[in-house]
């Protein structure tokens, strides 16, 4: 199906993008989506294409995520909403693979489960959640790929429990899936110097 248009509200500075928001909001976000007005609103300071980039696509995601699996029952679970949004923006997930091998090592790393519907407030227990979200996506597109991507999308468009969705895309369970997710990123990590448990921290795109 067609999506339908969606409006982009740009604020040129993180003060004017608060002022727009509601109250104890997290201040580091740099952007959000608002799926049910079909809105973006994001913080682009005047001439800084590296945050056109980041934040519009990011944002963008959410909402044709959004149109491609709405129904009576229920949304896609929190974590691939984000990890799908973090995947199409350009900048700003250098740091999450070491990151998430640090939060592995150290038994730290969230359950994909526990991301399902919302996400810790304190900003580094926020920025790892990301992270992991990212990470979890590209696992999926790794190991399924895109159309494993179009299966899963499809799954929740039906509404079904996350587990049983997940089931009908890959035949796994949501523990399994993040069984195989936390076995990748450690066999991952023996073959990419990258992976080296340092992170650098981002405003997030919401």
């Amino acid at each position: 199906a067609r999506s339908e248009p969606i409006d982009l509200w740009v604020y040129p500075s993180a003060e004017d993008f608060r002022g727009a928001q509601q109250q104890n909001s997290r201040e580091a976000v740099a952007g959000a989506s608002y799926p049910g007005y079909l809105l973006v609103m994001a913080v682009i300071p005047q001439g800084d294409t590296r945050e056109i980039e980041r934040v519009v696509p990011h944002e963008i995601s959410h909402q044709v995520l959004f149109q491609a699996t709405r129904n009576p029952f229920t949304l896609p679970p929190l974590w691939f909403d984000e990890g799908l949004a973090t995947h199409y923006q350009t900048g700003g997930t250098d740091g999450y693979p070491g990151m998430v091998l640090a939060a592995l090592r150290e038994d730290r790393l969230f359950a994909l489960d526990s991301l399902d519907t919302t996400f810790p407030y304190l900003p580094a227990q926020a920025t790892l959640a990301y992270a992991a979200s990212w990470s979890a996506v590209e696992y999926i597109r790794e190991r399924y790929g895109d159309d494993g991507i179009e299966r899963l999308i499809t799954a929740f468009a039906t509404g079904d429990p996350y587990d049983t969705a997940i089931q009908n895309a890959f035949g796994v369970t949501l523990d399994g899936l993040d069984d195989q997710w936390r076995d990748w990123i450690g066999r991952r990590a023996a073959t990419s110097p990258e992976t080296n448990g340092t992170a650098t921290w981002y405003a997030m795109a919401a």
